[in-house]
């Protein structure tokens, strides 16, 4: 159930019939054979009768079976969501963004640079000081603009 409310679902038979007809784009390049070694995997896991967790049938007892896919005896997949994000424009923030970062980082190295000459300290080290200092605020700007869905 934790799973569930997490907005995962367990994979079925119909995703896996979805994945074996989907074509993934260019067929010369993504249609590599694969060789599934079934038996290399350690079902442990998921066979109740070796001490482990079948969620296909803690599903059922929820009241929400799920066809099983082949691979059901021998792992557990997840899926959370459907289909694919597509996202256009010409994000004109995000590229101002990273010419700001990149210019404060230049200039930020240029004046630690200048100030390992005035004041007597191990060489590089101002540079590598400035240099975390502007990776820190670019992170902590990035967390801020995903949670403002900006990013």
């Amino acid at each position: 159930t934790t799973m569930r409310e997490a907005g995962f679902r367990l994979s079925s038979a119909r995703d896996e019939a979805l994945t074996k007809g989907y074509s993934f784009g260019d067929e010369a390049i993504w249609n590599v054979p694969v060789t599934m070694y079934w038996d290399a995997l350690d079902r442990s896991l998921v066979a109740p009768d070796e001490g482990g967790f079948d969620p296909y049938s803690a599903e059922a007892d929820a009241g929400e079976p799920v066809r099983r896919p082949l691979w059901a005896g021998h792992l557990s997949v997840y899926l959370r969501g459907e289909g694919t994000v597509e996202k256009r424009g010409y994000f004109f923030v995000a590229k101002a963004e990273e010419m700001l970062w990149r210019a404060a980082k230049r200039r930020a190295l240029a004046v630690a640079a200048a100030a390992e000459h005035l004041v007597n300290v191990p060489a590089g080290w101002l540079r590598s000081r400035a240099a975390n200092a502007a990776e820190r605020s670019r992170a902590m700007l990035e967390r801020a603009a995903l949670a403002l869905g900006l990013a």
